[in-house]
């Protein structure tokens, strides 16, 4: 791998280091969208919540993500793949469902349940920008989490 390369994977790091770390622990949206494609395009799978385009995914973001985060959630590192374009990123993220988080578990009322997830999150770049973000996870294990407290 050329210096040159292993140059611009480093940057696609940081990058993304910067929008999670803006989003999902200050909670500053602006920040998280700072280096961002304007037609980027973010989607939370299975539940199909997110957005096209920058002020679409700014409004998810700002209105339905943000606010229906975890007070406290805990992200430890996997794994992490990085190309020219893209990087995958696999984490376990722990937090206590002390809300509604219709972006991750639709129509489920609070159940104060901690849980403990394995995400992937895949990350595509264009010209050292954010142009999409796919967040993925066992849904299955989700809903047994939750279940498992309502009994």
């Amino acid at each position: 791998m050329t210096p040159g390369i292993q140059a611009v994977l480093r940057a696609l790091e940081r990058a993304w280091d910067a929008h999670t770390d803006a989003l999902l622990e200050r909670r500053d949206v602006a920040a998280a969208l700072d280096r961002a494609d304007r037609g980027i395009e973010v989607r939370y799978l299975p539940t199909g919540a997110g957005g096209r385009g920058l002020d679409e995914v700014r409004a998810f973001y700002a209105e339905q993500l943000v606010p229906a985060l975890p007070a406290a959630l805990g992200r430890r590192s996997v794994s992490r793949t990085v190309d020219q374009f893209r990087l995958v990123q696999e984490s376990t993220w722990r937090f206590r469902h002390d809300r509604p988080m219709p972006w991750l578990a639709p129509r489920v009322p609070v159940s104060g349940v901690d849980v403990e997830l394995l995400v992937v999150e895949i990350a595509g770049f264009r010209q050292g920008r954010l142009a999409s973000r796919r967040v993925l996870w066992d849904h299955a294990a989700l809903q047994s989490q939750l279940a498992s407290e309502r009994g």
